[in-house]
């Protein structure tokens, strides 16, 4: 792959240097010939009922490729006259689409994703419509895994995606059309991660708008499966094919010229006390006595521990005391047991750790276990805030969980756990705030949503949906709101085991020391309008998902009159 996400894009000098970007929007002009893939077998088209997807499948046929339309049914076969449809959102009735393709068509070489086009019904519940448009992707990718990595060692695999952002991908300072779905960040997210799970499958994201005629948008999509190279993910502004690239802009230190918080200020901070939440919580207690509502799924650790247990510090010994318990207590001695609970005994200290940190720091602190997912529990605390301490002042939403699989292995309970816990929450924060009290409201999002990761389709789609949530919110709200795509951190947050792995995709890790200082500084001096910044440390190489070209090993037809204006 070259360097950048851009086709085009001109190489940088590598550099390791933890620094902070923006993203600009920046031409993507194709830099091969298009064509037309002709790809082995079935390609699956899912419809978005304005006929872009029946145009275009047409417009395909007429080159000799098969399509199959599909629609999605809700919850009844009945709601949809089509000759494949299904419940999208289902498992099992996923599964049974799939099954029933290839008994028709055989293999399946392609999937068109067309359903986020479609127009949501008015007052939609937002998480019903992440189901639709999130789900059903990862359903869809999950099922035809083997078939499209099958299909790439014959000749060529499509996973084409589209959202209907308008065609900016969220970026530039172009009003926001009127149909912007937030959620539909996920679809993005997620493409970008099977990029890198699928390195000889041709797979982008292309954002557009549907206020453009819907023969402009079939042109649009057809020129994206004939262009075999480039950037994973572009848009359209008009005819104007774009992609994005960070800008990398320091930001300027120096004294406050007015504290960031009122002294006693309290500031909401949902994902618990340890990681990298715990160690800017301790930053926020230090600078400025703040009062910290932590919120985890986590119970809070007693204030000591057993003098057995305190005495033991390194790994070994601390298994040996749990092995020891376990023996003199009569209990069996596992390793699935004895890990559990050495992984409960770290999660504990470090937690423990950094409250009584707080504590020393002159903050006050209250931690809550309570799903951030749970609405019924949210909606109570806030009424303790505001009965106690009149409000929320302000707000970092870090809660999130990852359980890392390639998209074959990851199982639909996963994908709900780690994909709700950040996409959810985000939607219970925005009806509980309070915009006009706010200082600042701030989601972890992570460099896996901005550049994609093997193994993390669920949680790059999760964190994109917080990006572009905070890139609407900080449009309307008087505050500033931003996302931050933290890259990985260096003994915070992550396993030894993870560190080596990002080490090995070109990846500066945060040094603890420095991460909490450039949290604060990016709220002093970051500008609002700023509502992605990327965090980072890497080479300009690390992680980018950019389809470099192959040589096709089927035959594609070229005839330049039909490819005529395509690209």
């Amino acid at each position: 792959p070259g360097r950048g996400n851009g086709a085009n894009g001109a190489a940088h000098k590598a550099s390791t240097e933890v620094k902070r970007g923006l993203v600009t929007l920046v031409d993507a002009t194709p830099t091969s010939a298009a064509r037309i893939p002709l790809v082995p077998g079935l390609l699956v088209v899912t419809d978005d009922g304005r006929g872009i997807a029946q145009e275009m499948a047409d417009r395909l046929a007429d080159f000799g490729q098969r399509t199959a339309l599909v629609a999605h049914a809700g919850a009844s076969r009945d709601e949809v006259d089509a000759a494949f449809c299904a419940d999208l959102t289902s498992p099992d009735a996923v599964a049974d689409l799939l099954a029933t393709l290839r008994a028709e068509y055989g293999r399946i070489g392609g999937l068109v994703h067309l359903l986020p086009l479609a127009e949501a019904p008015a007052g939609e519940d937002p998480m019903v419509r992440m189901e639709r448009e999130v789900k059903s992707l990862y359903l869809l990718a999950r099922g035809l895994d083997s078939d499209l990595q099958e299909a790439s060692e014959e000749g060529d695999a499509i996973c084409l995606t589209a959202t209907n952002l308008g065609g900016a991908m969220g970026f530039g300072e172009r009003p926001l059309p009127d149909h912007y779905f937030a959620g539909q960040g996920g679809v993005g997210g997620l493409t970008k991660s099977l990029a890198l799970e699928w390195p000889d499958v041709l797979v982008r994201t292309v954002d557009l708008n549907t206020e453009d005629s819907v023969p402009a948008l079939v042109e649009r999509l057809l020129a994206e499966v004939s262009i075999p190279d480039g950037a994973t993910e572009v848009g359209y502004l008009g005819p104007r094919r774009v992609t994005w690239e960070p800008v990398f802009q320091a930001l300027p230190k120096g004294p406050e010229a007015a504290p960031l918080l009122d002294e006693g200020a309290t500031v909401l901070i949902t994902g618990g006390a340890r990681g990298i939440t715990g160690t800017i919580a301790v930053e926020l207690a230090r600078r400025y006595q703040a009062t910290l509502i932590i919120t985890g799924r986590s119970a809070e650790p007693g204030e000591s521990e057993d003098p057995d247990l305190a005495a033991a510090r390194s790994a070994a010994e601390i298994k040996a005391c749990l092995i020891a318990r376990r023996q003199r207590d009569g209990q069996p001695v596992s390793l699935a047991a004895v890990e559990a609970e050495f992984s409960r005994v770290t999660m504990d200290r470090e937690m423990r750790a950094n409250l009584q940190a707080i504590a020393a720091a002159g903050g006050r602190c209250e931690y809550h276990r309570i799903d951030s997912r749970d609405r019924p529990g949210m909606t109570r605390l806030f009424a303790e805030i505001e009965e106690r301490h009149g409000g929320v002042d302000a707000v970092i939403h870090a809660a999130g969980i990852m359980e890392d699989r390639l998209i074959r292995d990851k199982t639909p309970e996963s994908f709900d756990r780690v994909f709700r816990t950040k996409a959810e929450s985000v939607l219970i924060l925005r009806d509980l705030l309070v915009p006009e009290r706010l200082k600042f409201c701030v989601f972890f999002a992570s460099t896996t949503s901005r550049y994609g990761n093997k193994g993390q389709t669920d949680y790059a789609a999760a964190n994109e949906i917080l990006s572009k949530t905070a890139l609407e919110l900080d449009r309307t709200w008087p505050c500033r709101v931003v996302a931050i795509d933290w890259g990985p951190w260096s003994q915070v947050g992550m396993s030894a085991d993870m560190e080596a792995y990002m080490i090995s995709r070109g990846f500066t890790l945060i040094a603890p020391e420095d991460g909490p200082a450039m949290f604060i500084n990016e709220l002093l001096h970051g500008r609002k309008g700023e509502t992605e910044v990327i965090i980072a440390g890497a080479t300009e190489e690390a992680g980018r998902p950019v389809r470099a070209v192959r040589k096709a090993r089927v035959p594609a037809i070229t005839s330049e009159s039909r490819l005529e204006g395509l690209a």
